[in-house]
């Protein structure tokens, strides 16, 4: 099983890669729906003012959600 901390730390890199991160981001609210194990998923970053909503799912069936915000 894939640890929380890096699902979390994929979607700051992602973050990092869209310019989001500053000097402070915080991580909220991240729910997982289920257990991730290694392998390929779907993920989508919708960014909302000063939040970005992270998604990641296999299919139609959401794994984990959660907002970074600065």
């Amino acid at each position: 099983m894939v640890p929380g901390s890096l699902v979390v730390g994929a979607f700051l890199e992602i973050a990092e890669g869209m310019g989001f991160l500053g000097s402070e981001v915080a991580v909220e609210n991240f729910r997982f729906r289920e257990f991730v194990v290694p392998g390929l998923y779907d993920y989508r970053v919708e960014a909302r003012g000063d939040t970005l909503r992270c998604f990641l799912s296999s299919g139609d069936k959401k794994l984990v959600t959660g907002s970074l915000k600065r």
